[in-house]
């Protein structure tokens, strides 16, 4: 299973990327301190959840 470990340390750093992203995009518009937080945190969540879901399926179909 270390084979994943590469491709989880790429995708926290692209969420880290797109994160930051998000905030300077939300800040030159002008968007309430509350959108920049809801937005980061949405992207976040997205991103993790996006690498983590498949990671944590495929070891418990190797439990099979």
């Amino acid at each position: 299973m270390m084979i994943y470990m590469p491709y989880l340390i790429a995708g926290l750093l692209t969420v880290l990327l797109f994160v930051g992203l998000v905030t300077i995009h939300a800040t030159r518009r002008g968007l309430p301190a509350g959108v920049h937080r809801l937005s980061s945190v949405l992207v976040a969540a997205a991103g993790v959840f996006g690498f983590a879901i498949p990671y944590v399926y495929d070891r418990q179909i190797g439990y099979l």
